[in-house]
């Protein structure tokens, strides 16, 4: 019985981890599609779009080339960030 507890806390644990990293691996492009979206409607300076979407595509360049959640995680942080000039809070 108790051997059967660990082996499903095991598989639990594993999945759970799986499942984070493809959460971040699918949250990358999404905030850059919402990075492409508000860089056509944001009432910015010229200026802060074109650093908006310069962070926004280093964003994105970390999530293509991530290979862990922290990379997918750093992508999404980056790409927050471009957002966040552009007056979209996430």
């Amino acid at each position: 019985m108790r051997k059967l507890a660990v082996m499903i806390a095991l598989a639990v644990v594993m999945t759970w981890g799986l499942g984070t990293q493809a959460a971040w691996a699918k949250t990358c492009p999404k905030l850059y599609k919402e990075c492409q979206e508000a860089l056509k409607t944001s009432k910015a300076d010229a200026e802060t779009k074109e650093n908006a979407k310069k962070i926004c595509d280093g964003g994105i360049a970390l999530h293509h080339t991530g290979k862990s959640a922290d990379d997918h995680d750093l992508s999404a942080r980056v790409q927050k960030r471009g957002l966040a000039l552009l007056g979209v809070e996430k």
